[in-house]
């Protein structure tokens, strides 16, 4: 699903921008995020290498440089990416699972789970919104707890 969602996003963009410069900014794109990932010598050398090629698009874009950098950018962000979900999850998971030393049962995953779809995100450009909000594009319209006791109060089926 995610390879489809990129080339969907690339198909759609390339009718608007050059194929050799849409895959500049989409490389800049790439270390741009990768940058935000990693810290030290490897956080500066992606940063050079976006700032690289946004400078190489930069060069034949001219005077709409800025709006078509922030359409690709904003185009590529929007993108779901499956991996970060499941790497969010499982950090989520990980302090429970060391604290019983592995042994979890399916109940009390559920829940956290659970917890981690319907809680807003605290920081960042997703502040305010759910990861089940973001994946459903739907807003939920109340606390996750308040939305934990209406799934227990469903009769079991």
């Amino acid at each position: 699903m995610c390879y489809h969602q990129v080339e969907e996003v690339y198909q759609e963009l390339s009718t608007q921008i050059d194929e050799d410069i849409l895959n500049a900014l989409c490389i800049a794109w790439q270390h741009h995020h990768l940058s935000n990932q990693t810290k030290g010598d490897s956080k500066h050398y992606h940063q050079a290498e976006s700032k690289f090629w946004i400078n190489y698009a930069e060069t034949f874009l001219g005077s709409q440089a800025t709006a078509v950098i922030k359409q690709v950018f904003d185009s590529l962000d929007e993108m779901v990416r499956s991996s970060s979900l499941i790497e969010m999850v499982n950090s989520s998971i990980r302090p429970y699972l060391n604290s019983c030393k592995g042994q979890i049962t399916q109940e009390a995953l559920n829940l956290i789970m659970f917890f981690h779809n319907h809680r807003p995100y605290k920081s960042g450009k997703r502040k305010g919104r759910a990861p089940i909000e973001i994946l459903n594009d739907t807003k939920l319209g109340k606390h996750w707890t308040e939305s934990l006791f209406d799934v227990l109060a469903l009769p079991n089926t």
